[in-house]
């Protein structure tokens, strides 16, 4: 069913989910995912309509741009999933993705851990749409879509609330941190994964936030041998009073 909403921001559907052709190069690494990771055959097929969801609505509203489209496995499910390699992730630990876009990590990290709790962040009507729809269409249970700015969250009562907040670039250390703390339970981290040189940016923060311990900043040259991405994490302090 389309809802009046998404017709009212123009991203009906009108390619069948039974007849939509996948990106053969996406077809490619999501079969090479499926061996390499290796996926179970019930995760393989979420990523499979996971991907065909992707490609079907970019073109509709921008999710991410037309030269990633051919890589929406190969580089924005497979970044996502390295966010599960430096985190440790129980089934009761709750996590926030914050200016989630498309879904990435958020919803590959609940593909692969279907009792974590997730709520995607993103303050774009149209990309929220999007997400309640993946979330629709995949049956996730547990996901909570909060279209507003990440300012806004800690007085709409999610103060305090997760165990990690996971992010891809969406902003620099200081600001990422500022919105992040209040959202986090104590003891929490931050998880967010950027490229470049990161001197400068890194000085700043820990100019700003000396006393907030960054646990590691990981090259992860294994995970991303053709680039210079890293992880950085950052943990709340335990005793750290709400702030703001």
């Amino acid at each position: 069913m389309i809802r009046d909403d998404m017709l009212f921001f123009g991203i009906e559907q009108d390619v069948s989910r039974e007849t939509f052709v996948m990106h053969e190069l996406n077809k490619q690494s999501l079969h090479q995912l499926r061996f390499g990771w290796p996926l179970s055959e019930t995760e393989y097929n979420l990523f499979s309509r996971y991907v065909n969801l992707v490609e079907d609505y970019s073109d509709r509203i921008n999710l991410i741009s037309g030269g990633d489209l051919p890589r929406i496995v190969s580089k924005h499910i497979y970044e996502s999933l390295q966010f599960l390699r430096v985190a440790s992730l129980s089934n009761q630990a709750a996590v926030l993705d914050l200016g989630s876009g498309a879904g990435f990590p958020g919803i590959p990290i609940k593909i692969m851990n279907p009792e974590t709790p997730v709520t995607l962040v993103d303050s774009k009507r149209k990309k929220c749409l999007f997400l309640s729809e993946v979330v629709e269409e995949l049956h996730l249970a547990g996901v909570d879509v909060v279209c507003d700015r990440v300012e806004n969250l800690s007085s709409r009562g999610y103060y305090v609330r997760y165990d990690f907040v996971v992010a891809r670039s969406v902003a620099d250390l200081s600001r990422l941190w500022q919105w992040s703390q209040p959202l986090l339970k104590q003891g929490g981290k931050v998880i967010t994964l950027k490229g470049g040189d990161l001197e400068e940016e890194m000085g700043a923060f820990q100019k700003h936030f000396a006393d907030v311990p960054v646990l590691g900043i990981f090259p992860e040259n294994d995970l991303f041998p053709a680039n210079d991405k890293k992880f950085i994490i950052i943990q709340k302090h335990r005793t750290e009073a709400k702030t703001g």
